[in-house]
């Protein structure tokens, strides 16, 4: 009865997680979601969200706790080259679709949570 017990909550465990996992990516925030489709983390990470920056020697900041100082309307000007931060315009022009613009905006001014800290 007991192994019978244990074989029935392992399969359910097997056959749930994949549905599981399908969930979660389905609510993924469509702006995080574009942040990672145009590689932004190719320059930038985003450490607290697990994001990390694919490009070592970049000198673009951690953008954890960045919707703190600046408002969605901000970042669409910023990435379009319409706007500057402490004097310097983003180093890449906005190419992709303009709906992944307005989700990453929202996405950056959402986070107010900072970097975490490094050891």
């Amino acid at each position: 009865m007991r192994k019978s017990f244990s074989f029935a909550v392992t399969t359910f465990c097997f056959l749930i997680t994949p549905f599981l996992l399908a969930q979660e990516s389905k609510t993924e925030d469509p702006g995080k979601k574009g942040f990672l489709d145009n590689k932004c983390n190719m320059c930038h990470s985003v450490s607290a969200e697990g994001i990390e920056k694919k490009t070592a020697a970049s000198k673009a900041p951690d953008l954890s706790g960045i919707g703190a100082k600046q408002n969605a309307e901000f970042f669409v000007k910023f990435l379009k080259k319409e706007a500057d931060m402490n004097g310097k315009k983003h180093s890449k022009s906005w190419t992709g679709k303009d709906t992944d613009l307005q989700a990453i905006a929202k996405w950056l001014e959402s986070l107010k949570k900072p970097a975490a800290a490094t050891k």
